[in-house]
């Protein structure tokens, strides 16, 4: 989809746009949200990243402008959602973002009545819950270092920031069983499917007849998942 193409769909989802990081991409983000026309968007956690921003007054025109017109949405019909992650601070993100709705898991009945549980993901993920809150920190000033490198157009910086994220995540959910907790909790709950972030990987993908959708992140990829007026799931980038 380029830059001039509206999004005319039923339903957004976002994650992972961690503002306050230098990482994220705000010029793609505040141009998405200019060419967006939905019924729902979906805030699916880590949007004001807690460990980066210590005073909402201190962020950039942009992320302010970004702010704004989340909190805009609702005079176009809108419906907003804000499902916080372990990056968020409900506390904060309420006194910025107002006429939305906080949830820490919704049930999306989809156009084709399918039941979707939409979460971020870090519920169900062990090594969040095990994680100190120096060493939550620490994570995050570490992958800012690299994140820094890739600004100043250093494309080693780009990868490797890129491929600790993902290398880091990859092992701990493998030791710490993340898919198979995942799916014993969607079977629980007896649903179709989920839609969640955390992880930084966009994919839409079936494993054990669950159809999980992850809308990925707004530092590397730019992503995010909507299901169109004919009740088809997508999952897209905005280039």
């Amino acid at each position: 989809m380029g830059l001039k193409n509206n999004i005319d769909v039923h339903s957004v989802w976002i994650s992972d746009t961690h503002i306050g990081s230098c990482g994220t991409q705000l010029r793609r983000l505040d141009d998405f949200l200019d060419h967006l026309h939905c019924n729902l968007l979906f805030l699916n956690g880590d949007i004001l990243d807690k460990y980066l921003i210590s005073n909402i007054d201190e962020l950039d025109p942009l992320g302010r402008s970004i702010i704004d017109k989340i909190n805009h949405l609702h005079t176009k019909g809108v419906r907003v959602y804000f499902l916080p992650g372990n990056h968020d601070s409900q506390k904060q993100a309420s006194l910025v973002f107002k006429h939305l709705t906080f949830v820490e898991e919704f049930l999306y009945k989809s156009l084709k009545n399918k039941t979707f549980l939409v979460m971020h993901g870090d519920k169900l993920d062990p090594s969040v819950s095990l994680k100190a809150k120096w060493f939550a920190k620490f994570g995050t000033d570490f992958y800012e270092f690299f994140l820094k490198k890739k600004n100043k157009k250093n494309r080693s910086g780009l990868s490797l920031s890129r491929c600790i994220k993902i290398s880091i995540k990859n092992t701990l959910g493998f030791l710490f069983r993340y898919r198979y907790m995942l799916h014993r909790y969607l079977v629980e709950k007896k649903v179709d499917g989920l839609i969640y972030g955390h992880t930084h990987q966009p994919k839409i993908k079936t494993y054990k007849s669950k159809l999980y959708l992850n809308s990925g992140d707004w530092i590397d990829n730019c992503s995010y998942i909507v299901e169109t007026h004919e009740g088809e799931f997508k999952l897209l980038n905005w280039e």
